[in-house]
Order: C-alpha cells, then sequence, then structure tokens
C-alpha cells in the first residue's frame, strides 16, 4: 500500500540512513543537550571572566586615586609644619618630623628644600634615589603652589 505524497525518511543518528554504522562516526557524535549546554555556558564564563577584569581595573584606578589623595593629605600637612619649623629656625624639630613621618603608612621620604631649591634635609631611605625635576622644584618655590611629580623608586610607583 502506497501512499501518495509519502516517503519513508531516513533516521539519522549514530546509524546511518537504514541500521548500519555511519563511515566516521564511530560513536564520537555530540548529543544535543551537551551542545545546549556548551552554547549557553561558554558565553556566560565569558562575560564573567570579562566582568571580573573590568571591575579589577576599576577597583585600582579606584585604590589608585584614594591612595593619592591621602598622600597628598600627608604632603600638605608636612608642608606646613615644615614651614613653620624652618620660619621658626627649629631644624632639628623639621629632622626629627622628617625621620617620624619615613615609613609611615605609605611614605617612602621627605624632602625639605631651601628658598633656592637647595637640599636641607631628607629622609635616609631617598638619599640613593635621584632628585625630582629642577624645573618642577624651581617653579613650586616661585608659586608657592604644590606639584605632584610621579615616578618609580625601587619598583614601586611614587607621586
Amino acid at each position: 500500500m502506497a501512499l501518495s505524497g509519502w516517503a519513508a525518511a531516513p533516521i539519522r543518528g549514530r546509524l546511518g540512513a537504514w541500521g548500519e554504522p555511519r563511515s566516521g562516526s564511530q560513536g564520537h557524535s555530540v548529543k544535543i543537550g551537551t551542545r545546549l549546554f556548551l552554547s549557553l555556558a561558554l558565553p556566560l564564563i565569558a562575560i564573567v571572566l570579562l566582568f571580573g577584569y573590568l571591575n579589577r581595573l576599576r577597583s585600582r584606578a579606584l585604590l589608585q586615586e584614594e591612595l593619592t589623595r591621602e598622600g597628598r593629605a600627608i604632603a600638605r600637612v608636612a608642608q606646613m609644619a615644615m614651614e613653620d619649623y624652618v620660619r621658626d629656625g627649629q631644624i632639628e624639630d623639621a629632622r626629627e618630623l622628617v625621620q617620624k613621618l619615613t615609613g609611615y603608612e605609605r611614605v617612602l621620604g621627605l624632602r625639605l628644600f631651601d628658598r633656592q631649591g637647595a637640599l636641607l634635609l631628607q629622609s635616609v631611605g631617598l638619599e640613593s634615589n635621584p632628585l625630582i625635576d629642577a624645573d618642577l622644584l624651581g617653579r613650586v618655590l616661585r608659586t608657592r603652589e604644590p606639584a605632584e611629580a610621579r615616578a618609580t623608586i625601587d619598583g614601586q610607583p611614587t607621586v
């Protein structure tokens, strides 16, 4: 009995069209459930990794900004104290403050200059490190406005 418009469709899978093994398959085909799982899981993993990386970058930038702000505050207070000590001729008190602040939290050291830019005193830890740019120092001494310079000391970023 033949029905018009109907034909037997072969069933595909690990076996060929009529039950014989397919050539080259040897039982290594991937099931649809596995494909679906991988097609959903891999993009999600990529998104999570990207989010983690971007979050790390943002957190690092925020931390660096906060450390810079903290450094500015410490430097400003130290500057005002040093100006008072130098004005009153209390160089030994200034030297004591420099030594106390050196190593405090994230302070590598302090340098104290006179009005002409000559180095009066500095922290022991900074003796082996180069001085700041002479043009920048001259501008700070002329304008009496603070300035920031970024450098690397012993592999650590400094401001």
